[in-house]
């Protein structure tokens, strides 16, 4: 076949095998950009924090409690600071997505038998699950003249559920107790070590004994629990 029929035949045939190349190059390219964000977006992006609200039934006697729903599946842990008697685990408990548990926490507080250590206050933390066991901390007020001073003070949980903040401890619960006159020890407004202080000067008090009660809550593969 001459060379110019040749090039008549082969034409078509090599501008339909180009155009075809052109339209799976332009299908790819848009699969890309539909797919693309889906597919780097991290596993744990959208994660929601779990929802609380106040517990008003099936709580132990005197205690406050909370419960917790968890949108996304999230580990949560009990903290204790300044706890000289423990739990000698503090497990983290995992909550699936949808799953909801109640949490309790109240203080106590009593002289320790004067057989044993005279003049001591003994502190008190009591906390749990409704459908765990329950736990306990303590710490002991020194012995010494004159009365001890306690103070409480308890989280109010929200009466309706509202999200919780991640990356954050819920400060639950506080005690404390000092060898000061009664009006002389304050949980004040306010974070942190702070909030439990003896009111008068500075150097001439006691540092008070203070018991702290906290809940860690965070989503699950974000690289902590």
């Amino acid at each position: 076949m001459p060379a110019l029929e040749r090039f008549r035949h082969s034409a078509p045939l090599g501008r339909l095998a180009a155009w075809l190349a052109v339209a799976a190059l332009w299908l790819c390219a848009c699969g890309s950009e539909q797919a693309g964000p889906e597919r780097e977006a991290p596993a744990n992006a959208s994660s929601q924090p779990p929802l609380m609200a106040a517990a008003r039934e099936g709580l132990p006697a005197g205690a406050t409690g909370v419960s917790m729903t968890a949108v996304d599946a999230v580990h949560v842990v009990f903290v204790l600071e300044g706890a000289e008697s423990r739990p000698s685990s503090l497990q983290p408990r995992t909550l699936k997505a949808g799953e909801t548990v109640r949490i309790w926490w109240r203080a106590e507080h009593a002289p320790v038998d004067p057989d044993v250590e005279h003049g001591h206050e003994a502190l008190r933390l009591r906390f749990g699950y409704e459908d765990w066991s329950s736990m306990w901390a303590e710490s002991r007020v020194p012995g010494g003249s004159g009365d001890v001073a306690v103070k409480e003070w308890a989280l109010l949980p929200p009466p309706t559920a509202e999200p919780m903040t991640l990356g954050e401890d819920l400060e639950l619960l506080v005690v404390a107790g000092a060898r000061l006159p009664l009006g002389q020890l304050e949980i004040r407004p306010g974070r942190g070590a702070a909030r439990v202080s003896p009111s008068s000067a500075v150097g001439t008090s006691p540092a008070p004994t203070v018991l702290r009660l906290k809940l860690r809550v965070r989503k699950i593969g974000a690289g902590g629990d």
